[in-house]
């Protein structure tokens, strides 16, 4: 390799690096109390809860039970009476558009408000 080659490679690392910390840095600035839950039955708002709101919550429908436990700006599904257990086994959610869905319930939880992901015209 030539020395110009080099010089190449590090500035594109240094330029990726640059830009992977900006994008954790801009992420760790969404404010939690600007997040709220939404928890939606058959595709309908049922509850909308602030992100910062710490309890447990348990929802029973036609479908089944589902108990959500939202902890330290962070949402789960502690409990469901379906039988495959996915939506419990599912990970924390804390960012906006995560969500959790049981779809034996036809239960689903997102996170929504600040930092809303915006569709491009590739997306949309």
């Amino acid at each position: 390799m030539k020395k110009n080659d080099l010089i190449i490679i590090g500035a594109g690392l240094l330029i990726a690096l640059v830009v992977y910390f900006i994008m954790a840095i801009s992420q760790k600035n969404i404010i939690a109390e600007e997040l709220n839950i939404g928890v939606y039955v058959d595709g309908e708002l049922l509850e909308v809860l602030p992100i910062d709101k710490e309890g447990i919550f348990t929802y029973e429908t036609e479908n089944g039970t589902n108990i959500l436990e939202i902890h330290d700006n962070k949402a789960k599904m502690i409990k469901a009476t379906c039988p495959d257990q996915i939506c419990v086994k599912s990970s924390e959610i804390f960012r906006p558009s995560q969500n959790i869905v049981c779809l034996p319930h036809r239960f689903h939880v997102l996170v929504e408000g600040a930092g809303e992901v915006e569709f491009d015209a590739i997306s949309q």
